[in-house]
């Protein structure tokens, strides 16, 4: 059982080195790793689905939806262009930004 752990932490940061040499690939390097450890472990389905904190992965589905609708407003762009409206000096416009 020990060795177990050692092998899920090796692929942990596995994934991690990956998620840094391609930031580009990392739903690709996430369910690789993901795939390895299946493999490696010899888990069952059931077991795998037990181990998952299904909480935590409603709660980064709703912020990954709420992410998307807030970018898809242009509520970014808008606030953006507002500031510069205001600022007309980059660092000011730094300083404004860490205020809020």
């Amino acid at each position: 059982m020990m060795e177990r752990k050692y092998l899920v932490l090796g692929f942990f940061i596995l994934t991690y080195v990956l998620f840094i040499i391609f930031p580009r690939k990392r739903t690709i390097s996430a369910l690789s790793c993901s795939f390895l450890i299946i493999l490696f472990t010899r888990a069952s389905l059931l077991q795998i689905l037990s181990f998952v904190n299904w909480n935590v992965m409603g709660i980064f589905l709703g912020t990954l939806v709420v992410a998307d609708i807030f970018m898809l407003s242009k509520a970014p762009a808008f606030l953006a262009e507002q500031m510069t409206i205001r600022v007309k000096d980059a660092p000011a416009g730094l300083l404004f930004c860490s205020f809020f």
